[in-house]
């Protein structure tokens, strides 16, 4: 089920992967649909040394190249591969993504073989080179899921989709702009992962939707704010992505319960160079903001009062799918996240420039419920 749902969300998106749920002892003949024999590179971090072993037992009858990444140098072996390589084999993040450049510069197709049920590193416009920055890559051509051999859990990160969602809701009822981004599907099927192989499957599959709804999509200032709070705390990637997704359903509730003011004028050039370090400069973060007249102003504080007892009951929503995720990660092993108000409410106000949309960020932004950027708070 899972695999005819991705094949159909990414036939709509016009990516071309292959997803396959199957053993990874399969992994021949699946090499074999693609290119009858030849050579082949499997890449992949050198903490899966066991796993390319393995691997490479499943292609008999290829001629295969193993190259291990390490931590630190760059792989010289991704430079000394021999002309004619057809298929390139990347397990994990790291070898996914190695898998996908080489096949783009090189010509030939490339296979992702994750390891845990994440599909980052699959589809993103742009992958890490060799040496800093960044190149243009095509998707993945070919995904081999297996549900036994992956560990750990990405329920959340791939939480921050219902996150995604409800800001692409709020960003409709003030401009009447309609995205054609679909993220309640992934916040489904997350919801409906529970543990074991299935859930693994469900997890994946929530992830890689995530993803691919995401190559066209404006940044989200859920996702801003979570990197923000990782940067200024350290702490890890899912404490922040849980820490964020409460904190703005909590302040989604609080703002849709209140009354604005009718008018107010941010301080948009001190907000902006407040978020600046944060979002590519000043110019970039210039060139998402839409300042308002004073008419269209009015016309928000006009919707807002028409509108928000719905958009309460959807923050309400939001806070109890929030609540259940928590409870569900900790579950799977992880810890409850333990932030600072201060470190929250700093990713937060960021947030609010760093993103396009008209989410709750920009709207407390707009009806005078953050701050000026005045104090050690706002420049904390």
């Amino acid at each position: 089920m899972c695999d005819r749902a991705l094949a159909s969300r990414a036939a709509a998106r016009k990516i071309p992967t292959k997803f396959r749920f199957c053993p990874q002892s399969a992994l021949g003949s699946l090499v074999a649909q693609e290119v009858p024999c030849g050579k082949v590179a499997l890449i992949a971090g050198e903490e899966h040394r066991e796993r390319v072993q393995f691997l490479r037992a499943q292609l008999g009858g290829y001629v295969v190249h193993a190259v291990l990444l390490g931590q630190g140098t760059p792989p010289a072996g991704l430079f000394s591969l021999p002309d004619g390589v057809r298929v390139y084999i990347g397990v994990g993040v790291r070898g996914a993504q190695a898998a996908r450049l080489l096949a783009s510069l090189c010509g030939g197709v490339s296979v992702a073989v994750p390891v845990s049920p994440s599909a980052r590193g699959l589809f993103e416009d742009a992958v890490p080179a060799v040496g800093g920055g960044a190149y243009p890559a095509r998707p993945a051509d070919v995904v081999l899921f297996d549900a036994r051999q992956v560990r750990g859990s990405e329920r959340a990160r791939t939480a921050l989709c219902a996150l995604c969602e409800e800001e692409i809701a709020q960003d409709a009822v003030f401009t009447g702009v309609s995205r054609p981004q679909d993220f309640a599907s992934a916040a489904e099927l997350l919801a409906d992962a529970e543990a074991g192989e299935k859930g693994y499957e469900k997890q994946f599959a929530a992830s890689a939707l995530y993803c691919m709804e995401r190559r066209d999509a404006p940044p989200f200032a859920g996702e801003e704010a979570a990197r923000v709070l990782r940067e200024r705390t350290g702490q890890s990637p899912e404490a922040c992505a849980l820490g964020v997704l409460g904190y703005f359903a909590a302040r989604a509730e609080a703002l849709f319960s209140s009354r604005p003011r009718p008018y107010f004028v941010p301080d948009y050039a001190a907000r902006i160079a407040c978020a600046a370090p944060y979002g590519g400069g000043a110019a970039a973060l210039f060139s998402m903001l839409r300042v308002p007249d004073a008419a269209e102003s009015f016309a928000r504080a006009e919707i807002f009062a028409q509108t928000r007892e719905k958009l309460a009951v959807r923050a309400q929503m939001l806070s109890a799918y929030a609540a259940r995720t928590l409870i569900r990660c900790v579950r799977e092993g992880a810890q409850a996240p333990r932030f600072a108000e201060r470190d929250l409410f700093f990713a937060y106000d960021r947030s609010a420039e760093l993103s396009p949309l008209l989410s709750a960020p920009a709207l407390e932004r707009e009806f005078g419920f953050l701050p000026n950027p005045e104090g050690d708070l706002a420049f904390g």
